[in-house]
């Protein structure tokens, strides 16, 4: 312990703790210990702020002497001296508070005379003297006993880091063990390289890949296709089309328009929906065991971020069915254009046909079977959680396993990502783990 030095951060206002602070330097280098205080920065300077909480974050202990002025204050409105109080108080530093005490005789210059700064020194004193190292002085010879005091019962109730020659950093006894540590290792790791060296390389190797490539790359396309509903303005209406109408129908269709938030709502299912059926991109994947060994039971996890795309099993996919439409009214606009159209051709031509539709090629009855796959006793698959999860029951060494038409993967943003693929088998000791990059531009 006589041979650590401590850091010892001091901090005051300055000019009316001049001496004061002096003194405190002074005793605690004849203690044989490091003092460190603001008087070497710019406090003024936020960069110089940075470089202050740094030399608090290493120092040991932290001292405070509080006069009878609170001092410059920061932007914030808080002095210099409190807001280092603060900052090492939430780093959990021990901190000696030492207040001038309140009736002792001092120069106008070491009063402060600002009734906000007054208030606000009340208050930095009230806060102090709830530390639990906390004491008085008078003049700055008491205050020097005080800090020696005080720092030889913190020294020895709160020992610290602190500082050691390096000479005197590594014991005899420990510098022989670590020779005899670091002999024992070497020979440990011959030993290790003989029996690998005796060991063949007989095993299997899982790799994977994605249509041959070594980096995913998709190409997002923008959704232009939204339901746009607006409403109507009779008085904009031309005055030919104002016989098939009239303003009840109007204000009945405006009225009765879906909310802002339905359409938002169907046009983002809309949209998500196109990005799957239409945008998606077919995931070819492909495992092989390069290996020297057939590879059993072997188990594959794709994961992929659970943002920026989506990953689905194709058969999923296809079983999706086009968001229904909001409730819209007829629009009356419409309806009076086809009303003005039909009586310009005289007649409608597609009265005759009334409401039946024909279709000779298929009958209400011939409703399609839905795909259900059938398991295989060789391998699974399936989608979770954004995660393809893949088993294998045995991969022969030079061989490969191709998945095709089976995922896809569904873009909704750009940007770059990372898939994660973690692979074991039975003659693996450990899981391997692959990081594949992959971009949406």
């Amino acid at each position: 312990m006589q041979d650590k030095k401590y850091q010892i951060f001091v901090s005051s206002t300055y000019t009316d703790l001049i001496e004061a602070r002096n003194k405190a330097i002074e005793i605690i280098l004849n203690m044989y210990h490091i003092p460190i205080g603001m008087e070497m920065f710019s406090a003024a300077d936020d960069e110089q702020w940075g470089v202050i909480k740094d030399t608090i974050d290493i120092s040991d202990y932290y001292i405070v002497i509080i006069g009878h002025r609170y001092g410059s204050e920061t932007p914030e409105g808080i002095s210099y001296t409190e807001k280092e109080y603060n900052y090492a108080k939430e780093k959990g530093i021990p901190i000696m508070a030492f207040l001038r005490e309140e009736g002792v005789a001092t120069k106008p210059n070491e009063r402060e005379d600002n009734p906000d700064k007054i208030k606000k020194l009340n208050a930095f004193r009230d806060k102090a003297t709830k530390n639990k190292m906390c004491d008085f002085w008078e003049n700055k010879d008491q205050l020097a006993n005080k800090i020696a005091l005080a720092l030889m019962k913190e020294f020895n109730r709160s020992p610290r880091t602190g500082w050691i020659r390096a000479d005197k950093a590594i014991s005899p006894e420990m510098s022989k063990e670590m020779a005899e540590l670091s002999k024992e290792n070497r020979e440990l790791r011959e030993e290790v390289s003989k029996l690998k060296s005796q060991l063949t390389e007989d095993k299997p190797r899982i790799g994977i890949s994605f249509d041959g490539e070594e980096k995913l790359k998709i190409n997002f396309d923008e959704f232009t296709n939204y339901l746009k509903l607006d409403k109507i303005l009779f008085q904009e209406i031309p005055n030919y089309l104002k016989k098939y109408m009239n303003e009840e129908d109007v204000e009945f269709y405006n009225n009765n328009l879906p909310s802002k938030t339905e359409v938002d709502n169907y046009n983002d299912k809309k949209e998500l929906y196109w990005r799957k059926t239409e945008v998606n991109k077919d995931l070819n994947i492909t495992i092989i065991n390069d290996g020297s060994k057939k590879a059993n039971e072997v188990y594959v996890d794709i994961k992929f971020p659970k943002e920026g795309l989506l990953i689905m099993e194709k058969y999923d996919v296809e079983q999706l069915r086009s968001p229904e439409l909001p409730d819209i009214p007829e629009n009356p606009l419409k309806k009076a254009k086809k009303e003005y159209n039909e009586s310009l051709m005289g007649k409608n031509i597609l009265s005759g046909f009334g409401n039946t539709v024909f279709n000779p090629g298929f009958s209400n009855f011939d409703v399609p079977t839905p795909y259900i796959p059938t398991p295989n006793p060789h391998y699974s698959t399936r989608v979770e959680n954004n995660k393809i999860i893949i088993w294998i029951d045995n991969i022969l060494h030079t061989r490969s396993k191709k998945f095709e038409d089976e995922f896809v993967i569904i873009p909704l943003k750009r940007g770059d990502f990372t898939i994660e693929i973690s692979i074991i088998c039975e003659e693996y000791t450990e899981e391997d783990v692959i990081y594949l990059p992959m971009s949406i531009v």
